[in-house]
């Protein structure tokens, strides 16, 4: 019988943008505080920052890098193919899991904008994220205690994103391909 999580979030963000020539800037922040159940409280501050070169011939290219911290968090028996997914609260014993983003996207339009290309490539380093590492008869047990069978650590994901988009005609849609590795 796990005890019942209640929690708060606070936020506050600003943000700044600024257009030259063919250049455009958009920065921000935002600021964090969580508090648990259990008093205790994780503050933190998120900045992000969007750097575009935009040209009517060449398209738009875009420079993305930012930080992100999460709360709350989404586990399961990845062993199983059912929705068995749970969620539960940073605390004590699980600090808040948070994120370094870097991407770089291409976005152009053609064939006088009848189709439009993306492109992007990313990376991102993720830190203190959690993995249910029991099963399903864990919960039988008397003894249970859910920290005992979490997995922590530290990942990684990068990759590719393409995609072409039809705009005009009878016919429109997308394809898209994204190719990534966790």
């Amino acid at each position: 019988n796990q005890p019942q999580q209640r929690t708060q979030e606070y936020s506050l963000c600003a943000d700044y943008s600024h257009s030259w020539e063919k250049w455009h800037l958009q920065t921000g922040a935002k600021g964090n505080l969580y508090i648990t159940s259990d008093g205790k409280a994780f503050a933190a501050i998120d900045p992000s920052v969007c750097l575009s070169y935009v040209t009517s011939d060449f398209g738009k290219l875009s420079f993305v890098y930012g930080w992100q911290h999460q709360y709350l968090f989404q586990t399961g028996f990845s062993s199983m193919g059912l929705p068995t997914e749970f969620w539960f609260s940073c605390g004590k014993n699980s600090p808040p899991q948070y994120a370094r983003s870097l991407s770089l996207t291409y976005d152009t339009e053609l064939f006088d904008g009848d189709y439009s290309l993306s492109v992007g490539l990313y990376h991102k380093k993720l830190f203190h994220q959690v993995e249910y590492n029991g099963n399903m008869f864990d919960f039988l047990r008397t003894s249970y205690n859910l920290d005992e069978l979490l997995l922590k650590g530290r990942g990684e994901n990068y990759g590719i994103n393409v995609m072409l988009d039809k705009r005009t005609g009878r016919l429109t849609g997308w394809v898209s391909y994204a190719l990534g590795r966790a």
